[in-house]
């Protein structure tokens, strides 16, 4: 989980950097990356507390 955890912070950090850069394309791509790296963060969380 801490992996999933460190994986949505980089990808914050990602997106924050091409939106201060203003290049649309990479602002939609991390975007999506962020989102994935959220549902996986989810599903850690979900996973341990079955």
């Amino acid at each position: 989980m801490l992996d999933a955890r460190h994986e949505v912070n980089q990808r914050t950090k990602d997106l924050d950097k091409a939106m201060k850069k203003g290049d649309a394309e990479k602002i939609n791509k991390r975007k999506d990356k962020l989102a994935e790296a959220k549902k996986e963060l989810q599903e850690a969380v979900d996973e341990l507390e079955r």
